[in-house]
């Protein structure tokens, strides 16, 4: 490989590792609210790039305290979501929601303002600060959308919707 070649092969690589960098943020789970999805001690990857969220994406957010949470979004900007008997309705329709560990405890009815989603983690009964406490997440609260799970390498997968 000649020189010139190898610099541009750097060159690339060394741009391509800035982008990542720049997109992708890295997390450590450290509870089990989203168990079986996610476990303590994985290690997963955050798109950080601006998005709208989607139903059912798993997101990293900062709580009013400050604390990056990771959950998952079921209600989107302006709809209702009703929680009671343990089921999720979103503007009146049952939620069909595969993730959910185990029903939902607690009962009432969030209105989402028009830059909130409303986030529930996977293990329901062991989710806190999840919006069922805290309430809608704002939008500019998101720091991004969870990607991958990148260790321990028995765990190692794309997270999709």
């Amino acid at each position: 490989m000649t020189k010139t070649i190898r610099f541009r092969a750097l060159l690339l690589a060394g741009a391509t590792w800035a982008v990542v960098q720049r997109r992708v943020t890295r997390y450590e789970i450290v509870d089990r609210s989203m168990q079986p999805t996610l476990e303590p001690g994985d290690y997963v990857l955050a798109d950080t790039r601006i998005f709208r969220p989607e139903r059912f994406s798993t997101i990293v957010y900062s709580d009013p305290s400050g604390i990056d949470l990771v959950k998952r979004v079921v209600g989107l900007p302006g709809e209702i979501v009703e929680i009671g008997n343990g089921e999720v309705f979103i503007d009146g329709t049952l939620l069909a929601d595969p993730w959910a560990e185990s029903q939902t405890e607690s009962s009432g009815t969030w209105v989402l303002g028009s830059d909130e989603v409303f986030t529930l983690g996977d293990a329901r009964i062991r989710s806190a600060g999840d919006s069922r406490h805290t309430g809608g997440v704002a939008l500019d609260r998101i720091r991004g959308r969870v990607i991958a799970i990148y260790w321990p390498l028995n765990r190692i997968g794309v997270i999709g919707r």
